[in-house]
């Protein structure tokens, strides 16, 4: 759900289910099968569309849990797919 006020702020939230099976991924996999993540976000666009500030919150409830996908290298750091609260700033201008 996204909000958009004419005078350029934005605000947005969002939810994604997971259901997942952890069977045959050995120890260190025990973590729910199914869970909930939302993230929510607020910025402000520039007059014109000359640029934008977001900030984004992601996995605001703070979830524990272990996902894996076919094809992901368990050991590669990849922010979006590890458990735990995170903040992103995001500054971009077009001219």
């Amino acid at each position: 759900m996204s909000w958009f006020h004419p005078t350029g702020w934005f605000w947005g939230v969002a939810t994604a289910l997971r259901m997942q099976s952890l069977q045959g991924y050995g120890p260190g996999t025990d973590g729910e099968r199914s869970f909930v993540l939302c993230d929510a976000n607020i910025g402000y666009q520039f007059p014109k569309r000359h640029g934008v500030v977001k900030l984004t919150v992601e996995n605001i409830f703070d979830k524990r849990f272990h996902y894996l996908t076919a094809g992901v290298d368990p050991n590669r750091d990849d922010r979006r797919l590890q458990p735990g609260i995170s903040a992103n700033l995001q500054v971009s201008f077009n001219y």
